[in-house]
């Protein structure tokens, strides 16, 4: 063989193998760039949704804080300064976090940026999941009311906000006294009682009594079954929206880690590049 034919049967050789790699082209190799930015938008949608609700409850909480008695009323002090607290702790911090998750999860993102985004995240989901679990139960919540509610009845002429909330609640509920109209009485004697104009607005006959002999009737049902009600109700549904962020910053800090895991492993890392 001459060397003529051998340089043109290598030539030949190497077009056959050109030709193939032209009918089988090369896939490019996989990528986690959609799977990452999946993640992003969902880690930024939570977040923004975190951060709205977060404000709004944040501004509803401040409000009941400093109008204490027109939300937990008829609640011990401590008790609504811990649910209050909480309330307020809870909503800046998941505030804070969806905040600063936005401003991390740009364009570019670090990776020491997310690793602190999921660990901050992760530690303060079960934190305030612990403190959260430690709040008032609405067993203990009942328990107190009573003994508010027979307290402030008894500073009812002294205190102007006692004085309005029960016009407002024996207006409103239906009822009067704590377990009945006889608590405006001194040691239940019905020739000694000062019963508020707001036990005789909006009843019936069947709803109250005459008192006294007077055409004017009263409540006879007392207001603390009513008002438990309405504070459990108020209890579980602050509770709900508390637990409803922790949620999301839970769910945020795992998308985190997700994002860390999927972005930052070192064989998607080197892959990523090579595109």
């Amino acid at each position: 063989m001459d060397l003529q034919t051998a340089v043109s049967e290598d030539f030949e050789a190497k077009s056959f193998d050109r030709y193939e790699d032209d009918d089988y082209p090369t896939p490019p190799p996989t990528h986690p760039r959609k799977k990452i930015n999946s993640v992003k938008y969902s880690l930024k949608l939570i977040n923004t949704v975190n951060t709205l609700l977060g404000i709004t409850f944040l501004f509803t909480t401040v409000i009941l804080v400093v109008k204490r008695e027109h939300s937990y009323f008829f609640v011990q002090r401590e008790t609504s300064r811990v649910l209050n607290t909480f309330m307020v702790v809870n909503a800046v911090v998941v505030n804070l976090y969806s905040i600063i998750g936005i401003v991390i999860i740009g364009p570019k993102v670090r990776k020491s940026a997310v690793f602190l985004l999921a660990l901050s995240g992760t530690v303060l989901f079960f934190g305030l999941l612990l403190v959260g679990s430690r709040l008032p139960s609405n067993e203990r919540l009942m328990r107190e009311s009573r003994y508010a509610m027979y307290e402030s009845l008894g500073d009812y002429s002294n205190n102007k906000v006692y004085r309005f909330l029960w016009d407002y609640v024996q207006y409103n509920f239906h009822c009067c006294g704590v377990l009945t109209y006889r608590d405006w009485c001194k040691d239940s004697d019905l020739t000694n009682c000062t019963i508020a104009d707001s036990c005789g607005f909006c009843n019936s006959t069947s709803e109250g009594r005459t008192f006294n002999g007077t055409a004017q009737l009263y409540h006879v049902t007392g207001c603390l079954a009513k008002v438990n009600v309405y504070l459990v109700n108020a209890l579980n549904f602050y509770k709900s929206l508390n637990f409803l962020m922790i949620s999301l910053l839970g769910l945020s800090a795992l998308l985190s880690v997700a994002m860390f895991f999927r972005k930052f492993k070192p064989k998607e890392e080197k892959e990523f590049r090579y595109k």
